[in-house]
């Protein structure tokens, strides 16, 4: 049988077969399709690793320019002529990694290396990939953190909280004393973010920030996760006059993610005995405030509610025996809690671990 007809005869078996021929067709796009994504993959690996040589060979050329650059008075000049315009990115990258390093006078003189790459780094500003607007405004910052503060500002309202983020770490450091709203604008973008170090951040600012967090913090109207980290950036300032403040807050609010950071204020900054304020509390129905009160109350009396202590050795919930345990100790009660430890009650086992923690 001819070629010609062996497909003939194919074709006839198929046209009375159509489900067969569908399969056919589906496996032949299946191979031909993970045909060209091995081809692809071939195909990147490779760029990969040429780009990974010349990366390396780029920097292995002009690390011993910038060593005579910063060390041995060799003109910015001689290394520019080394950077081609495919080399930029990597440049400013070991420029990067070098600022890293640094300090003092050579650090500040990388800036000059930079000048002639940050117009470029400018017109990244507004890329459409968060990851190159994140790099190009943090590299211009590194480089000439002045020069570009209104970009930075504008930052604050980027889409992305990555890019938002950048921005406010830029800014809320000491030397730029007078940008405050726009940090406290641009909170609402960073919700997901770890409170705790958000407010470390704001807290570089001083207590110049101050009266904005405690207007945040007061506000019912506001949202509960930025009065949230206003209250942790309160407590990293030592700001006393919060203290009146959240004994206010504690009189009205009702939503424990606010009672608590309240508390939190009271235990740490209060030079004053305020427990009767704080003393309804050790019996709210829910066990995170009862908690908190007791942890409040053991810091601001050390004798006075041992007895209270002692009652709440026999709350329901693990975490308010174990901080009616520890109030017990920090208040000098070790005496009291050997004794229960050796007792036959609930409570025995808790003492005990308290007694043998540091």
């Amino acid at each position: 049988m001819t070629q010609g007809g062996v497909f003939r005869h194919y074709f006839t078996v198929l046209k009375g077969r159509p489900l067969l021929g569908i399969l056919l067709l589906i496996s032949l796009g299946l191979i031909c399709g993970c045909l060209f994504l091995s081809l692809l993959a071939v195909f990147t690996h490779l760029k990969q690793n040429l780009q990974t040589q010349r990366e390396q060979a780029f920097s292995k050329q002009i690390q011993p320019l910038l060593t005579a650059f910063l060390f041995q008075n060799l003109p910015a000049q001689a290394i520019w002529k080394q950077v081609s315009r495919h080399s930029e990115k990597i440049f400013l990258d070991l420029l990067y990694q070098y600022h890293q390093r640094l300090k003092g006078q050579a650090k500040e003189s990388l800036g000059l290396l930079a000048e002639p790459y940050l117009q470029d780094l400018k017109a990244q500003f507004q890329d459409r990939q968060i990851y190159v607007r994140a790099r190009a405004l943090k590299l211009a910052a590194l480089f000439q953190e002045q020069r570009f503060v209104p970009e930075l500002l504008q930052g604050l309202e980027d889409p992305s909280p990555v890019v938002v983020l950048i921005c406010f770490q830029i800014l809320s450091q000491p030397q730029h004393p007078d940008i405050l709203q726009p940090l406290i604008k641009s909170l609402k973008k960073l919700e997901n973010l770890s409170a705790v170090y958000i407010a470390s951040l704001l807290a570089r600012k001083g207590l110049s920030l101050a009266p904005d967090l405690r207007a945040l913090f007061s506000n019912p109207a506001e949202n509960i996760r930025i009065r949230i980290i206003a209250a942790k950036t309160l407590l990293y300032l030592h700001d006393l006059q919060s203290i009146s403040l959240a004994l206010e807050i504690l009189k009205q609010e009702e939503h424990l993610d606010i009672i608590v950071p309240a508390l939190n204020l009271i235990e740490k900054l209060s030079p004053e005995d305020v427990s009767e304020q704080i003393l309804p509390f050790a019996q709210s129905p829910q066990f995170a405030i009862r908690a908190y009160a007791l942890r409040t109350l053991a810091s601001l009396n050390k004798v006075q509610h041992s007895e209270l202590f002692v009652r709440a050795l026999e709350d329901a919930s693990p975490w308010v025996t174990r901080q009616a345990a520890l109030a017990l100790k920090n208040t000098g009660q070790e005496e009291r809690l050997k004794t229960i430890s050796l007792s036959g009650s609930p409570a025995a086992e808790i003492a005990k671990q308290t007694l043998e923690t540091l």
